[in-house]
């Protein structure tokens, strides 16, 4: 989806659109301007340039989304939204929620391939106050998940270990340096060949769920990054099976308040 702005301050084309575009990473609009995805009054660009005033600047979003997503309440501060499989939050989803809310920012991340509930800030007070009670673990999240194998319910603690070079994290039973404590409740809703627990993420690092829940020996079924290459071929699974059922917030301040003990809930089917 094609943007045009008019710069109304000096900045280079990076900073500009950071500031521009709302959902994308810095190095994912250095990516499009690369892949010439950027014009400046006219004329494609391939580096990060300056930019004066009045310059117009075109820029073509990436994987904007075409389908219609559920929105599962809306008012003037929050948006909640089911999000479908194979979608990105920060760039096809955000787009979608920005042709509706145009200041629409995501308050946290899915995985592209895990599906689910989805919260965005309407408006820069109510961003920068629901931000703060995602960092301090204010909002308490549910997942469903399918797994190969099960452990017994409980709390599980560990730390995790980002390897940026594979895209991947590692777990530990130790802190290492560099690692993040991690905290998750799991509780098997049923159990067969194919087991599916209720997730509680108490803390919300990259790949928590898929990660330790490989580690501790009951894998995510579709999940060929940490799970069971074999048991997914095996059951036909192509993407992880997990989903983002609910989101609660807690001890919001006002004027947020109302939103305190609030279950934002979704259809638990993780088809």
């Amino acid at each position: 989806m094609k943007k045009v702005y008019t710069v109304k301050e000096e900045a280079t084309l990076s900073e500009f659109l950071s500031n521009v575009t709302v959902g994308l990473s810095k190095n994912k609009i250095l990516s499009q301007i690369k892949r010439g995805e950027a014009r400046v009054n006219g004329k494609k660009v391939l580096t990060d340039l300056g930019l004066n005033v009045g310059d117009e600047v075109s820029f073509f979003l990436p994987e904007y989304l075409q389908v219609s997503v559920p929105i599962i309440f809306s008012d003037q501060n929050v948006a909640i939204v089911d999000k479908p499989i194979h979608t990105e939050v920060e760039t096809a989803l955000t787009c979608y929620m920005q042709e509706k809310f145009p200041f629409a920012k995501p308050l946290h991340r899915l995985d592209a391939n895990t599906s689910g509930l989805v919260a965005f800030a309407l408006n820069q007070k109510a961003y920068d106050e629901l931000l703060t009670a995602f960092k301090e673990r204010k909002v308490r999240k549910t997942y469903l998940a399918e797994t190969v194998g099960s452990v017994k319910d409980g709390i599980y603690e560990a730390y995790l270990l980002k390897d940026s070079k594979n895209s991947k994290v590692r777990i530990c039973d130790t802190q290492k340096p560099d690692s993040k404590w991690i905290k998750t409740g799991i509780e098997f809703v049923e159990k067969g060949e194919i087991n599916l627990a209720k997730i509680t993420l108490f803390t919300g690092r990259t790949h928590q769920i898929r990660a330790h829940l490989a580690y501790l020996g009951c894998p995510i079924v579709g999940d060929d990054k940490y799970g069971d290459k074999t048991a997914n071929k095996k059951y036909g699974a192509v993407y992880q099976k997990l989903k983002a059922v609910s989101l609660v917030f807690d001890k919001l301040n006002s004027p947020f308040d109302y939103l305190n003990g609030k279950v934002f809930s979704t259809v638990e089917n993780l088809n």
